[in-house]
């Protein structure tokens, strides 16, 4: 027998929580050299780099191949309380998790207000994050940043 159950996670998302804390924190920014403080502090956004990559691990291990979720808006991402999870699994396929980091932290930069100093610090922490606790290629995700940027340019000016 399958059961399929359902519970509702509440409707605040990542993007509502990057919001709430760069309205709180923007004129307090500190030097990133310290991956505790980013993770202590920011916790969701330290459990989405998690999630995306246990997401990747998983997949990996039970399937032999890479897998992204691909999809990093940030609204697809729910915080109900001090946990992350994930909706939208469409768009999910083969690629380098750092395709995802990629993304996740373009979208995280262009979000209104866009390339704020907070958003760029952010990024940054993001991206140490990636190096130190994930050992992952930090150049790589340079280049799939700089790819997303570029394709979300190239929708937003077909919108207009």
């Amino acid at each position: 027998m399958t059961f399929l159950i359902m519970e509702f996670l509440g409707d605040e998302t990542l993007l509502d929580y990057i919001t709430e804390r760069e309205q709180a924190d923007n004129s307090k920014l500190v030097n990133c050299g310290n991956l505790d403080y980013f993770m202590n502090k920011y916790e969701p956004l330290s459990g989405t780099c998690a999630y995306i990559s246990d997401f990747n691990t998983v997949l990996k291990k039970d399937t032999g191949k890479s897998y992204i979720l691909n999809d990093m808006n940030l609204r697809n991402f729910l915080k109900p309380g001090s946990k992350i999870h994930r909706v939208d699994f469409e768009d999910c396929r083969q690629g380098m998790v750092e395709e995802d980091f990629g993304k996740f932290i373009a979208f995280l930069l262009t979000y209104n207000p866009a390339y704020t100093s907070w958003k760029i610090w952010m990024s940054g922490c993001i991206k140490e994050l990636c190096k130190i606790s994930l050992n992952l290629d930090t150049d790589k995700i340079d280049l799939e940043t700089a790819r997303e940027l570029k394709c979300m340019k190239e929708r937003r000016q077909h919108i207009f």
